[in-house]
């Protein structure tokens, strides 16, 4: 493993370790196409940084099933997407933005 994958996985690993999910405010999101990627940009109040998540979608594909690929998406990133403060509509609506 490289250096910088290991740095990677590392910060990402203390992130998720003191992500606190009362401490952030979703902002907006971000659709990447190549590769398939949701980009949820959030606030934490309490240091007034602004942060990027990246939500792969690997298995995206033009008939995906939009309820399926969101319900996995939620049930992975459950720590960022919290249905109180990011509702599913609001990600679904995404699509309609294509």
């Amino acid at each position: 493993m490289k250096k910088k994958e290991k740095e990677e996985k590392l910060s990402k690993a203390t992130n998720e370790r003191i992500f606190n999910q009362q401490d952030y405010q979703p902002r907006r999101f971000n659709l990447k196409f190549n590769p398939p990627i949701i980009v949820l940009e959030y606030v934490v109040p309490s240091s007034g940084k602004t942060y990027n998540h990246n939500i792969k979608l690997k298995k995206l594909e033009a008939n995906s099933d939009i309820e399926e690929t969101l319900k996995q998406v939620y049930e992975k990133h459950y720590v960022y997407l919290d249905s109180q403060k990011v509702k599913v509509s609001q990600v679904k609506s995404i699509k309609s933005h294509l």
